[in-house]
């Protein structure tokens, strides 16, 4: 299937606006990864198509959970995939954490390419950065839930909500401060794969 159709039919399945623009952009991400994953290791995927099908999806999946959010972190964003949709179809300030400084050169390049002024690339260790207070973390990184949590909370206000998208049969866990506010099962688009995705707001310590 020609690439521009299927991230225009992902962004149609899930509702988003379709724009000319917006297809286009995408699309370009994904052939300067590839362009560049000639050269540097960016990602495990070895298809264009996969990286659409995994990991455009997904973000375009998660956007109604952060519609009304003004400060959305990226925690531990990679090849920038999520943090690059997520600017794209939110108004909201993407802050797209990642310490690996190839990568953050990668979504350098594709912020001038593309045009996305609302998307703030750092790189850093989350634990070692100035307090972002934002109102929203996305975090996919492979590891325990609540060992995350310990690395991002200061960066998330109170009554701010963590995205953690997990494959398989996760169970979601207790977190002191936290209340469990949904837990969500989809499957992507032209996949069987069934995910989770566990969905805690920050109420305070001690509240």
């Amino acid at each position: 299937m020609d690439l521009r159709v299927l991230i225009q039919n992902g962004i149609r399945h899930f509702g988003e606006e379709e724009k000319d623009s917006v297809v286009e952009k995408l699309f370009l991400y994904v052939n300067e990864l590839f362009r560049w994953q000639k050269h540097i290791n960016l990602t495990g995927f070895r298809e264009r198509s996969l990286v659409i099908k995994e990991l455009i999806f997904e973000a375009l999946y998660c956007l109604r959970y952060l519609r009304e959010k003004r400060r959305v972190m990226d925690a531990g964003s990679g090849s920038g995939a999520t943090s690059i949709v997520f600017s794209l179809f939110l108004s909201s300030e993407i802050f797209s954490i990642e310490r690996n400084v190839k990568k953050v050169s990668f979504q350098k390049h594709i912020k001038r390419l593309i045009g996305i002024p609302n998307l703030h690339i750092i790189h850093g260790s989350i634990e070692q950065l100035d307090t972002l207070s934002v109102d929203a973390i996305f975090a996919k990184a492979v590891g325990k839930i609540d060992k995350i949590v310990k690395i991002v909370d200061r960066h998330l206000i109170d009554f701010g909500i963590l995205l953690f998208p997990k494959a398989g049969k996760e169970r979601p866990v207790s977190l002191t401060g936290y209340v469990l506010e949904s837990e969500n099962e989809y499957t992507l688009p032209m996949s069987k794969r069934q995910n989770r995705l566990f969905i805690y707001r920050k109420i305070g310590r001690g509240r």
